[in-house]
Formats: structure tokens, C-alpha cells, sequence
């Protein structure tokens, strides 16, 4: 598990589009290298308080699904839903997200993806993709 965090960041945080926001707190789930193809997976909060969950897919392996050797996406839990997702991924109520996330780092990152589609059942959490 890897905190990424600087107070001093804060400025980072102000930006000329208002609902752009940007996270300096992200949890890194997964750096996952297998030769020349990489899967890197983390979460942040950001600052509308909504749980963005986001990867980054590369190598031969994305190239020949994508026909790009670069496929980053992301998952985004709106804030009024994050409380109703916690408790899917088994979090108990109060307890923050990046908390209760650290127990999918690693190999149980892989369980994220099938409970986010659960959730998108019954949660708008919206979906964006760049291949």
C-alpha cells in the first residue's frame, strides 16, 4: 500500500475550471508489471467528496484488445452515493473511503471490478474510458 499525500499541495486544489477537481490524497490499489504490460489501478476523493476509482491498462496485451497500447479509465461513485458503496465493499458506516479501500490492495483489487458493475445497478456512477 502507498499513501500519496502533501499538505503543501494545497494549491493544486484551485483550478480555473470549477468543477474540476483535484485530488492530494490517492490510494495506489495496484501497480501490477508483467513484462512489458502494466496495470495500475488507485483511489482518490475528490474535492466534491465523490470516490473516483481509476486505472491505467499497457503493453501488447491493451494494443491488441484496444488497438492502442494505452487504455486509462475511471469510475466515478458520486458523493451522496460513497456512504450506500462503502457498505457493498464491506465498510462499516463513518469510516473513511481510502480506509475502508485499503483492504482491496494488491491481488484483491481484481474483486473491485464486479462490485462496481453491481453497483451500477442501483448507483449513477459514471463511467469514462480513453483508448
Amino acid at each position: 500500500m502507498e499513501w500519496l499525500e502533501n499538505p503543501d499541495y494545497e494549491e493544486l486544489n484551485r483550478s480555473a475550471f470549477p468543477n474540476h477537481m483535484r485530488s492530494v490524497m490517492t490510494l495506489v490499489l495496484i501497480d501490477d508489471i508483467n513484462g512489458e504490460d502494466q496495470h495500475h489501478l488507485w483511489a482518490d476523493v475528490n474535492g466534491s467528496g465523490d470516490l473516483v476509482i481509476s486505472g491505467q491498462d499497457l503493453g501488447p496485451l491493451v494494443r491488441r484488445f484496444f488497438g492502442d497500447s494505452d487504455y486509462e479509465w475511471k469510475h466515478t461513485v458520486p458523493s451522496a452515493y460513497v456512504p450506500a458503496f462503502l457498505e457493498m465493499l464491506g465498510g462499516a458506516p463513518g469510516v473513511a473511503a481510502l480506509t475502508v479501500l485499503e483492504g482491496f490492495v494488491g491481488k484483491r483489487s481484481y474483486e473491485l471490478g464486479p462490485i462496481i458493475e453491481e453497483a451500477k445497478k442501483v448507483m449513477p456512477i459514471e463511467f469514462w474510458s480513453y483508448a
